[in-house]
């Protein structure tokens, strides 16, 4: 279940995706897979990106897919580009060997846009009101 809908922006715009699946998406890329015996999940970003180079370009192009529906819904440029940071800094250390990798599955970069996105929405929410007033 979505913690707010930002499926539509303040002007109307809206994304490709539904909330519902932009958080299925993210729970798959981030944390689909339970390691048994933890309470750590990992996903298929993080699988992937085993595979050097490109499985990180893969997870890379997932996370700009996330941004891209960011930028549909009317998010702010600054909070673009942090979550454009969350994936270059996810990708330059996921090309690291070992270290990268086991990186990549606690970093949980789409997890961190999609939470962007959410704080994104909920400004712009509070904008909109404000100025209704």
């Amino acid at each position: 279940m979505t913690q707010a809908d930002f499926s539509v922006a303040k002007d109307g715009k809206r994304g490709l995706l539904s909330d519902e699946q932009l958080d299925t998406l993210e729970l798959w890329l981030d944390r689909r897979f339970a390691l048994p015996g933890t309470s750590f999940h990992i996903g298929l970003d993080g699988l992937v990106g085993l595979v050097p180079f490109v499985g990180d370009m893969a997870g890379a192009a997932f996370s700009c897919f996330l941004i891209s529906e960011a930028v549909r819904r009317g998010a702010r440029k600054r909070a673009i580009a942090k979550m454009a940071s969350y994936v270059v800094v996810d990708s330059l250390l996921g090309t690291v060997p070992l270290v990268g990798d086991l990186f990549d599955f606690g970093f949980k970069s789409n997890a961190k846009i999609l939470a962007r996105l959410r704080e994104e929405r909920e400004h712009l929410a509070r904008t909109r009101n404000s100025i209704d007033l």
